[in-house]
């Protein structure tokens, strides 16, 4: 062998290991970024072209485990819908407040407590304001979480524009890159297509199908949102349907509708389309009921001014938005009825009447109280479900992680390892170089 070759073989090696070293150095110094894609030098690749670091990118095998991958995607849109749900969920569960006296539940008791005092003094002042105050309070604590549900509603519109607004700028962060890889692979470029990857996966349900080049086509609910030369953003409109807004994805320009299955952007949109109609229906029955029941009793008795007929509740009420006293009976509390018609001084029956509402079975669920524990209770479960449900995804998805990061995940001391033994050949293809170089000059001082 030349001494020529000798050298040429010696610089190789000084090029292939600085080329490592830096390898090695970069996956040490992105040891904690969870997007990160642990690089190996290939060194079967040293006959090829060289790049100025001595190595070509391709030389730099970029890790994967892509089951794992994929199976994150898939599992991460389950994740990003239960997390979403139960967040929702949590909010409306703060609206009832049932831990204090503030409740629903305490309200309607001290409502129909107040009408079973006032059957005991019949003609006293003080009861029948009692009675007025309490139903203030009650109309007040229906017009609260009326108030408070649509506010939830009301955000929900925003929210959920700004999801499929940002949902927009990933797929075009894709499509960008996309064109980017077909042009010049790059690790560095695919490390952030993953990450994008990984967080619309929790947005929306997304297939991926990847291209040999490291192109991927992205569709969601079967139609195609991102490719090399395609891109189909979204957006949400607000609809009426039924008498009810409804919140409607769909492609931009087209208005061809997608019903995302999951991901945080199908729980915005059940949440608004479905859930929060249903709570608000089942808490108006309630305040209808209690405002039509209680008219109807009150109307069959006498007040103190010997009248009837009257309805203690306006009579419109079509739930918990304009659930109100009459009007005539809040600024005068004598036309509260209190006795039976012709009832003698001291008859107390038709104020007992109402007060035995509370045990009265108004709804197939049994009585007031009862159907509105069944709604709470329902409404816990749910909580609880989404709850358990993101826990255990969240499981799934952190062992999938896992496995995925046990090959592609950096080890400092595997790292380090490497590095020694790269530094260490470093130094001996320089000895080469320097040997080489001294039987060169040697030679030529022999002639």
């Amino acid at each position: 062998m030349s001494i020529s070759s000798i050298l040429e073989i010696g610089k190789r090696s000084l090029l292939a290991y600085q080329s490592a070293v830096k390898t090695t150095s970069d996956n040490i110094s992105n040891a904690n970024n969870e997007y990160y894609r642990r690089r190996r030098v290939n060194f079967d690749q040293l006959n090829g072209g060289y790049s100025r670091l001595g190595l070509s990118i391709a030389d730099a095998v970029r890790l994967r485990q892509r089951f794992a991958e994929y199976q994150i995607y898939s599992e991460n849109q389950h994740l990003g819908k239960y997390q979403n749900t139960h967040r929702l969920l949590s909010q409306v569960e703060v609206l009832f407040n049932e831990n204090s006296d503030a409740g629903l539940s305490k309200v309607m008791s001290d409502f129909f407590g107040a009408w079973n005092d006032l059957a005991k003094e019949p003609e006293s002042d003080f009861a029948r304001n009692l009675v007025l105050d309490k139903a203030m309070v009650l109309a007040d604590t229906f017009e609260r979480i009326d108030s408070g549900l649509q506010n939830i509603k009301d955000q929900i519109v925003p929210e959920t524009k700004m999801t499929v607004d940002d949902i927009n700028q990933k797929i075009q962060l894709i499509h960008k890159i996309n064109q980017q890889i077909r042009k010049q692979p790059n690790p560095e470029l695919l490390d952030q297509r993953d990450r994008i990857l990984d967080e619309l996966s929790l947005q929306i349900n997304i297939q991926i199908k990847e291209k040999d080049s490291g192109e991927v086509n992205v569709y969601s609910d079967g139609i195609l949102l991102v490719s090399h030369d395609i891109l189909n953003e979204l957006e949400a409109k607000t609809v009426t349907a039924e008498g009810h807004s409804k919140i409607k994805i769909q492609l931009k320009g087209s208005g061809y509708q997608i019903n995302p299955s999951s991901g945080e952007l199908s729980s915005l949109v059940e949440f608004y389309n479905d859930a929060l109609p249903e709570y608000k229906e089942k808490l108006d029955a309630l305040a209808r009921t209690i405002a039509r029941k209680v008219n109807e009793l009150h109307a069959q008795g006498e007040n103190l001014n010997g009248s009837s007929g009257i309805n203690f509740f306006a009579d419109d009420i079509a739930g918990m938005s304009d659930f109100r006293v009459n009007q005539a009976v809040a600024e005068n509390p004598d036309l509260i009825a209190s006795r039976a018609r012709g009832g003698a001084e001291g008859d107390g029956s038709i104020a007992q009447q109402i007060s035995d509402l509370q045990f009265a079975g108004l709804f197939k669920e049994g009585t007031a109280h009862e159907y509105y524990q069944t709604f709470l209770t329902g409404l816990g479960e749910n909580i609880q479900e989404a709850d358990f449900l993101a826990d255990s995804q969240e499981m799934i998805v952190n062992q999938l992680k896992n496995q995925r990061d046990s090959v592609t995940g950096v080890s400092m001391d595997e790292e380090m390892t490497r590095m020694v033994q790269y530094q260490q050949a470093y130094e001996a293809a320089a000895k080469v170089i320097t040997t080489v170089d001294e039987m060169m000059a040697t030679v030529i001082q022999m002639v």
